[in-house]
């Protein structure tokens, strides 16, 4: 059976908000074109493209869900702006935001994920199934997993 909803990041409510600045992000994927006037009904949606949910595109395809991951504004996250991982275990040698984005996207797209380049700006959760409009279209989904990501909260100098 599948989650109602799915909350992965709770300190993020907000649907792609800010400002893609990352017009060169290596992230490709087929472009599905205009979907207004369709509504695209999947069992599975996930919003976000960073590594929370890529990975659950990973394992939702992986478990035959047939899922659909609508990519956001900033294709790729948080990551995409990081020059050098450090902490991600098995490649200890160049690895780069960019790069590890790139790579969770071919791996996704591998079990074939389903990858719409979209911003969504409205959502209904209060019946089923539920509804979202993006800028290129109107989205149905039994089921649905938001991984909005996070913004960078920088300290402040104590000196």
């Amino acid at each position: 059976m599948l989650p109602i909803a799915q909350i992965v990041n709770k300190s993020s409510y907000s649907f792609f908000t800010s400002v893609n600045s990352l017009q060169s992000c290596p992230l490709s994927a087929n472009n599905y074109g205009d979907l207004m006037g369709t509504t695209k009904h999947s069992k599975l949606l996930i919003l976000g493209s960073g590594p929370a949910g890529y990975t659950a595109a990973v394992y939702a395809a992986r478990a035959n869900l047939q899922p659909v991951l609508i990519t956001g504004m900033e294709k790729g996250g948080q990551l995409t702006t990081t020059t050098e991982v450090e902490n991600w275990p098995g490649d200890p040698n160049d690895l780069t935001g960019p790069l590890l984005m790139e790579r969770m996207h071919e791996h996704a797209t591998k079990f074939e994920t389903e990858i719409i380049f979209d911003h969504i700006n409205k959502v209904d959760l209060q019946n089923r199934p539920f509804r979202l409009t993006g800028d290129s279209g109107e989205y149905t989904c039994d089921a649905l997993i938001i991984a909005t990501g996070a913004s960078a909260r920088y300290l402040r100098s104590a000196i």
